[in-house]
């Protein structure tokens, strides 16, 4: 795997035509509710002991659940099998490394907060530009992945998604620094940022793919993106979407996708309530752009006097749901919109405040969990 440094994008190397994509600066994805800004973050990887066998896992490719939440609520993701000999852990990527491993099984579990989506426009990027290229950037603890990679998806006005490529985009390719440019001419990158700089100490290595090109009446699409990694045993396990869109850099917008629980077993949700409170730093936009995520065909919200953002969905088809959708798009405004600049090692720590779930029945499903994200 390569491990270079992420420049300024020149390349397309994904093209779609006239679909409209993200943010300017580096936007996180997360779950709101007394948000405040911190350094302190759940960024330690883990691994846990398995005392039973886990050959089944390795045969069908399946990733098992982090046992507990540290802190409470706030997510892990596997990221593949270890055999541990005293300080020592060793990839096991088969059966036959199963057989021959000489000390203990562990599963290694990395926070959510590392393979989450953060989007950049081309540098310079304004309203009514034409041919504008994306930069979309996720992060991975070690290269000890088959592959990493991003499945990027259309939402139109009527909530119809459309898959922008046949094949998800795949990589091996990692980046050890990502070179931020305010103006497109520059021959000198304003700022040049590592990967724990944006997505927590867990993460070592940048990933990334372009999406464009993207024409001016697009600006406004939904565009989800959901990133990914395969492990060296070929379980496919899915990191935190995003909503994204290109009039977000020029209107100093920043998207908070709530992300269902995605190792929640079954999404049989066919309504939800969900209550988040936006933090001082960023103004909540409101009823224009508050979007439906992939769950509910429905949604209503009311803010409290207090500030939280109550928001109720419902849907009459669940046939065709996963539980790893996006429950709902809020879209906050920056205080400040002069520079889309990240801002390494500062993150807001979103927490959720009240969640229920049922399903068509009117049966409370207790499996249904919102983690709270740290952005």
């Amino acid at each position: 795997m390569k491990n270079k440094v992420l420049k300024n994008v020149r390349v397309i190397a994904l093209s779609v035509a006239a679909v409209a994509m993200v943010v300017a600066g580096i936007l996180g994805t997360g779950v709101g509710a007394n948000a405040a800004k911190t350094t302190e973050q759940t960024d330690v990887v883990k691994y846990v002991e398995f005392t039973e066998d886990i050959t089944s896992y390795l045969n069908d490719n399946t990733a098992p659940e982090y046992p507990t939440s540290e802190p409470i609520g706030y997510g892990y993701l596997f990221g593949g099998w270890y055999d541990k000999n005293g300080d020592v852990y060793t990839e096991i990527k088969d059966t036959t490394d199963l057989a021959n491993k000489t000390g203990t099984v562990v599963a290694k579990f990395v926070p959510a907060q590392t393979l989450s989506v953060k989007c950049q426009n081309w540098a310079g990027t304004k309203e009514g530009d034409s041919d504008v290229i994306v930069r979309v950037i996720s992060a991975t603890d070690s290269t000890n992945y088959s592959n990493f990679g991003f499945i990027v998806s259309r939402i139109d006005e009527a909530g119809k998604e459309t898959v922008l490529t046949q094949e998800p985009f795949t990589t091996t390719d990692v980046y050890s620094k990502f070179n931020y440019y305010k103006d497109a001419e520059a021959t000198e990158p304003t700022a040049t940022f590592e990967p724990d700089d944006l997505f927590g100490k867990a993460a070592k290595h940048f990933t990334t793919c372009t999406v464009g090109k993207i024409p001016a009446t697009a600006h406004g699409t939904i565009i989800c993106i959901k990133p990914f990694w395969v492990t060296l045993d070929g379980t496919t396990v899915y990191g935190l979407s995003k909503f994204a869109h290109v009039e977000d850099g020029y209107l100093g917008y920043v998207n908070v996708p709530v992300n269902l629980n995605i190792l929640s077993a079954d999404n049989a949700s066919s309504a939800g309530i969900l209550s988040v409170k936006s933090d001082d730093g960023l103004t909540f936009v409101g009823t224009d752009e508050i979007e439906c995520g992939k769950v509910f065909d429905e949604m209503e919200f009311n803010v409290l006097s207090d500030g939280t953002i109550k928001c109720a969905g419902n849907t009459s088809d669940i046939s065709e749901k996963s539980e790893m959708d996006i429950y709902i798009n809020l879209k906050f405004l920056r205080k400040d919109i002069d520079t889309d600049a990240p801002i390494a090692n500062e993150f807001y720590t979103f927490t959720v405040t009240g969640e229920d779930f049922c399903n068509e029945k009117e049966v409370f499903l207790e499996e249904m969990d919102v983690w709270n994200v740290i952005y």
